[in-house]
């Protein structure tokens, strides 16, 4: 299970999820999470409003040795009015570099380049806009193709019961809502969902 975890404080949680609520629910349900499921990640969108608690967040998932990934903000339509608050992920890959040699980059198969730390056994991934993406099959002929800055690196699945590779195509969404009545049957449909989409055939 993955989840986003974009400030460490009362005041870098209000402002940028525009909630009164305080940080505290956001780590209670962290560790409710870490109590159902078997395996729980983190990732942060590095941003002007918590680069100041990219540390915090850091030792966070260390103590918990939990994977956790930064990730630069990339330019989609679902983020425009977040431009702003992009900075880059220069300081924190050099912070990580004085607490581990063990690094390495990966470049290829799909979505970002990222570059990938070990520290005492836990995975900490950085993604960089600077390392490029990488495409599968249905991206070849995509005629959305020029404005994408992503690649196909996660699913989403929806409030509605849709599932997307792809945050750019809303034509190539399953909606997963038929199969509630037999939850059994979900993964493999989203797997053939997912193969269909890598090979160019959806």
């Amino acid at each position: 299970m993955k989840v986003s975890l974009h400030y460490f404080s009362d005041d870098s949680f209000r402002i940028i999820a525009q909630t009164r609520a305080g940080i505290a629910t956001v780590l209670d349900g962290i560790e409710a999470a870490r109590e159902m499921f078997e395996r729980v990640e983190l990732n942060t969108l590095i941003q002007r409003e918590n680069e100041h608690e990219l540390h915090d967040i850091l030792a966070f998932a260390l103590e918990r040795r939990l994977p956790l990934q930064f990730i630069e903000l990339v330019d989609t339509d679902f983020n425009a009015d977040r431009k702003s608050s992009a900075v880059g992920a220069r300081g924190i890959v050099d912070h990580l570099r004085t607490l581990t040699s063990e690094e390495e980059t990966e470049v290829s198969g799909t979505g970002q380049g990222r570059r990938i730390f070990r520290i005492d056994g836990i995975e900490i991934d950085v993604i960089q806009r600077q390392l490029g993406r990488h495409h599968v099959g249905q991206c070849g002929t995509c005629p959305v193709k020029a404005k994408c800055v992503e690649g196909f690196w996660a699913l989403r699945l929806d409030h509605a019961g849709g599932v997307q590779p792809c945050l750019l195509r809303d034509d190539l969404r399953m909606d997963i809502r038929p199969l509630l009545a037999d939850p059994e049957q979900i993964p493999a449909a989203v797997a053939q969902h997912v193969s269909a989409f890598t090979e160019g055939m959806l």
